[in-house]
């Protein structure tokens, strides 16, 4: 289903004006029908970086740069569509304050590009998690929504026993999300450290792969990790 994609099928970076009002963005993007993240922030001021996805319900906002539980906002953004997504009166918030510079990244969901899984923990380590991007993950960003967690990262050049912090300034070390078991194509493994997999929390992930699945003869690297 995703032969001849093309960069500007599946990921976008759209600058635009706060309005405190409703404001429809349309990146090219197919949101509502393939799935996918916006990632926000705005570029004067003091902003935090708003992450919405349509796997946890496109009003339920994150923070990368802090560890806070996710939010849920009905005029942050409101809906995604066809061609892209709608942000509503969130003035005071993060994604549409009057007048304020903002940036929009969005990934759309794609067999080797991108996908997005959620789930709840149990608190065991080798907790199995199946994904839908069909090549094997080149890095994968974890979030517990429920409560206060790090964003924990898994990155193939750290191996699966490392990782970092995306919300963290600090050095690579002793956070991997996986239980020392490299993804496969079909699935990732966990831990039973909080972050990732506490017994009854609630979880994202975000999975990046880098196959050259696109161009018109779908030879084309779009992606590296």
């Amino acid at each position: 289903g995703d032969d001849n994609l093309f960069v500007e099928d599946v990921f976008s970076t759209y600058l635009y004006t706060g309005n405190n009002s409703t404001l429809a963005i349309n990146n090219g993007l197919d949101l509502s029908g393939e799935g996918g993240l916006v990632w926000i922030k705005g570029r004067n001021g003091v902003f935090y970086h708003r992450w919405y996805d349509t796997a946890r319900g496109i009003q339920n906002g994150l923070s990368s740069n802090v560890a806070d539980a996710q939010s849920t906002n009905n005029q942050g953004m409101t809906a995604v569509t066809s061609t892209g997504f709608t942000l509503g009166t969130d003035g005071v918030g993060n994604t549409n304050p009057n007048n304020s510079n903002m940036a929009s990244w969005s990934f759309r969901k794609a067999e080797g590009f991108f996908d997005i899984q959620t789930w709840t923990g149990n608190g065991t380590a080798g907790k199995v998690i199946s994904h839908n991007l069909n090549s094997v993950p080149k890095m994968i960003i974890v979030k517990r929504t429920d409560t206060t967690g790090e964003w924990r990262v898994y990155h193939v050049s750290l191996g699966n026993d490392a990782g970092i912090l995306l919300n963290s300034t600090g050095a690579a070390g002793s956070y991997a999300p996986l239980n020392n078991t490299t993804p496969t194509s079909s699935q990732f493994v966990l831990n039973n450290n909080a972050n990732v997999n506490a017994n009854g929390g609630t979880y994202v992930a975000y999975l990046f792969g880098d196959d050259a699945v696109f161009g018109e003869d779908s030879d084309e690297s779009i992606v590296k990790c």
